[in-house]
């Protein structure tokens, strides 16, 4: 599961706030937030959890600047699936508009109708179906594309796609299929 690894309590009068930094913005950039951290603007302390900033250098605003961090898992859900039993739901997790895969889910579908489930992990290579880790996801919308996949075909059956919006754990419920474009 990937996690956030820095962490720390920041104590500003009487307010505590526990500051979050993401492990791979190392590198602070010209208008980035680097680790995200803590900035002081006019007298107003901002915490933020890295991610695009305003200050780069010193962490800047960081992230959301004073927002929690509310990142979650994604379950990926197929229900009420006919003529499905046995064959594999595969479905994808995109950042919005791109289209590297950086959340995975391979489930086998059980029944007549037929369900399958599964947490976003990271995917294999080449692979999808060669899961590592379960994925933790920053904030934000992302791109859901789903298929329906008799054993061994590399073409889907049926098709479905949808956008989640992360704020905290959530579950897609892909309930529509078909024919794929």
């Amino acid at each position: 599961m990937k996690r956030f690894s820095r962490t720390g309590w920041l104590v500003v009068g009487m307010t505590l706030a526990l500051v979050a930094c993401d492990d791979e913005s190392t590198e602070p950039g010209p208008t980035g937030g680097g680790n995200g951290g803590v900035a002081g603007v006019g007298g107003t302390i901002v915490v933020g959890g890295g991610g695009a900033g305003t200050g780069g250098a010193v962490g800047g605003s960081g992230g959301q600047g004073g927002q929690p961090i509310v990142e979650g898992k994604i379950t990926i859900s197929g229900s009420g699936l006919t003529d499905a039993d046995g064959k594999r739901l595969i479905a994808t997790v995109l950042v919005t508009d791109t289209s590297t895969p950086i959340g995975a889910v391979c489930a086998t579908i059980s029944g007549n109708p037929g369900s399958a489930s599964g947490v976003a992990s990271e995917p294999g290579s080449t692979d999808l179906c060669q899961l590592g880790a379960e994925v933790v996801f920053d904030p934000g919308t992302y791109d859901v594309s789903a298929g329906i996949y008799a054993q061994g075909q590399a073409a889907p059956e049926l098709c479905a796609a949808t956008t989640v919006t992360v704020a905290g754990d959530v579950t897609v419920v892909l309930e529509s299929f078909s024919g794929c474009n």
